[in-house]
């Protein structure tokens, strides 16, 4: 049984939503204030949870100020469980489903100076069905980790501590015929230690000095009163009653706390995080009896460095995939290397309060796209779920150079939440296509950018490359018309199964970026560059000034010099220096396309 469709209205962020879910995991993806959080909260707003925190919808929880607001949880694959709430049951499509809707209005009621909100849970399509009862809504109750939670501070002991809640929680302290003896020795050895405690002489003697001697001078004389220590009540076992008997197991749970130890003693938050993660998954897997295993977690790589967030998510897709009792998991991150680590079919891009699975059937996306970005959707490129525009590039002096020359622009990337992702080879369509949808018309509000060489050889490159039969398709025509004709075409063929829906493609006029750079204007600064801290200014200059040929020459003789990561390290010092305070030179000198590139994204 697990929740398979969620439909939100007016719901914070969610004016109208809706989501279908994996039967194991599900990893929220995206932005801040995109919705991730408000999805979760709907979750756990709807089922409760089993952690005893207090839930209540708020006015501000009401989108743009309506006055009624709907949260509808379907779930299906209830067979196994349908005896529990047989009069809740929807028959639909052939099959068993349930619906649990929460409905909240707006009174003109107040209570104790806050206005009234009127909710109520009830069953059934379009909320038709009784209202859901209590026992019901613990069972289906969700285990939440909430974000930046101090594990610590919630394992520590005391009234209602979560680790005895944990304990209580066992099936094995149920008090019942199968674990009556074990827990009646444990109580009963509770309660010699405290008689043992009682009788110890310096006890008695601090407790007599209390009494006696500061008490009795703060009481009437003739009050009739004794004091007592005691960690429980010293009847023994057998003497209490069935609720007594759980009292006491609870007295002693919450006298306990957990804490993650090693030969250096007591650890930092990050290991005590996972130690009430394991807790709390411990009791969801449990007792399926007593709770659907459905886990909502919040930024679970709070406290927890890169190698831990990845062997956490391994661990939480592997209990998706469990055969018995399978834990359904709705998980939301900012996370990079856990979104990395992830089956892209788990992933679900939140964007504006609107979601986007990335399943098989709803992206465009073929099988081997999946395997192969399974495979190369590495950390760095996995920050693509979480920028408001993208540039993809081929290599790493785009990488380099390109937030410089924005920047210098006056379009800063950060400014703009931009982020530059190096696919390091020309599969630019397989990273494109996560973004673009079966559905066109329900495409992902994410600009994109693909900047892509032409690749296409100028007859100086024979110096160093020799034509043949196998090449002949790189060398650009002599012919000036041949080669506007060639030109088109191959634009036309790198342009084509990449743009699409928010994704444009910006070729190079020219071979590549950085010959594109030397001949739009920049040829001077790449030189310079590929001296930089080497030579004087005055020898570059000469040097640069003796040059011979015409321009596609000189532009080949500074290209085929080029160290390409040093040389865009070192150009992006040397455009910083020269047009800090020159944008719109430095603006005449760049190549179209890397101007267009950078207007689409940042528009």
């Amino acid at each position: 049984m697990y929740i398979t469709d969620i439909k939100i209205q007016n719901f914070r962020i969610f004016e109208n939503f809706e989501i279908k879910l994996n039967p194991g995991m599900n990893l929220l993806v995206g932005e801040n204030n995109s919705g991730k959080t408000a999805l979760i909260d709907a979750i756990r707003y709807t089922l409760d949870t089993n952690s005893a925190e207090w839930i209540k919808i708020k006015t501000d929880d009401f989108h743009n100020n309506q006055d009624r607001l709907l949260i509808s949880i379907k779930f299906e694959d209830i067979d196994k469980f349908a005896y529990k709430f047989v009069e809740h049951i929807t028959y639909e499509d052939s099959k068993l489903c349930l619906y649990v809707n929460l409905l909240c209005s707006r009174t003109d009621i107040e209570k104790n100076g806050n206005p009234y909100i009127r909710t109520e849970v009830r069953s059934g399509k379009d909320a038709i069905g009784p209202v859901i009862e209590r026992e019901i809504r613990d069972f289906l109750s969700t285990t939440y980790l909430k974000p930046l939670r101090d594990a610590e501070t919630e394992l520590k002991n005391g009234k209602g501590s979560r680790f005895s809640q944990v304990l209580l929680g066992c099936p094995e302290f149920k008090i019942n015929d199968e674990n009556r003896d074990k827990i009646k020795e444990l109580i009963n050895r509770i309660i010699d230690a405290n008689l043992a405690i009682i009788d110890n002489e310096n006890v008695k003697k601090i407790k007599q000095i209390i009494t006696d001697g500061y008490i009795k001078n703060l009481l009437f004389s003739n009050a009739s009163f004794d004091t007592r220590i005691d960690i429980l009540d010293s009847k023994k076992y057998d003497e209490m009653s069935e609720i007594e008997q759980k009292k006491a197991l609870k007295d002693i749970f919450e006298k306990l706390s957990i804490h993650y130890v090693d030969n250096n003693g007591k650890q930092g938050l990050g290991y005590n995080n996972i130690l009430f993660m394991a807790t709390e998954l411990l009791l969801l897997q449990q007792d399926s009896q007593l709770n659907l295993p459905i886990l909502l977690i919040e930024e679970p790589e709070a406290h927890l460095h890169p190698q831990l967030q990845m062997k956490l998510l391994k661990f939480l897709r592997e209990l998706g995939e469990k055969t018995d009792n399978k834990v359904q998991s709705i998980i939301s991150t900012h996370s990079p290397n856990i979104a990395s680590k992830a089956n892209l079919e788990n992933v679900f891009i939140i964007k504006q309060g609107r979601a986007f699975s990335l399943r098989k059937g709803e992206t465009q996306l073929s099988n081997n796209d999946y395997i192969f970005l399974e495979k190369f959707l590495d950390v760095t490129k996995a920050n693509l779920f979480f920028a408001k525009g993208l540039i993809f590039v081929e290599g790493d002096a785009e990488e380099i150079l390109l937030p410089t020359i924005c920047s210098l622009l006056g379009k800063n990337l950060e400014d703009y939440g931009i982020s530059i992702i190096n696919i390091k080879n020309t599969a630019f369509h397989r990273y494109a296509k996560i973004f673009q949808r079966k559905d066109a018309q329900n495409c992902i509000d994410i600009k994109i950018a693909c900047l892509r060489d032409l690749d296409l050889w100028p007859k100086e490159v024979e110096e160093i490359k020799k034509r043949t039969s196998h090449n002949e398709h790189y060398w650009l025509k002599d012919d000036e018309e041949e080669k506007k004709e060639q030109v088109k075409e191959k634009k036309d063929a790198l342009i084509s199964g990449v743009e699409g829906q928010n994704i444009r493609v910006f070729v190079s006029d020219e071979w590549t970026f950085e010959y594109s750079l030397i001949k739009s204007g920049l040829g001077k600064d790449i030189f310079e560059a590929m001296y930089y801290g080497r030579l004087e200014q005055k020898n570059i200059d000469y040097i640069y000034n003796n040059l011979t040929g015409d321009e596609n020459t000189k532009a080949f003789q500074i290209f085929k010099e080029i160290n390409k990561t040093e040389c865009a390290y070192n150009l992006s010092e040397i455009l910083m220096k020269k047009y800090s305070d020159k944008p719109k030179e430095l603006e005449m000198r760049l190549p179209q396309y890397i101007k267009d590139a950078i207007t689409y994204v940042t528009s």
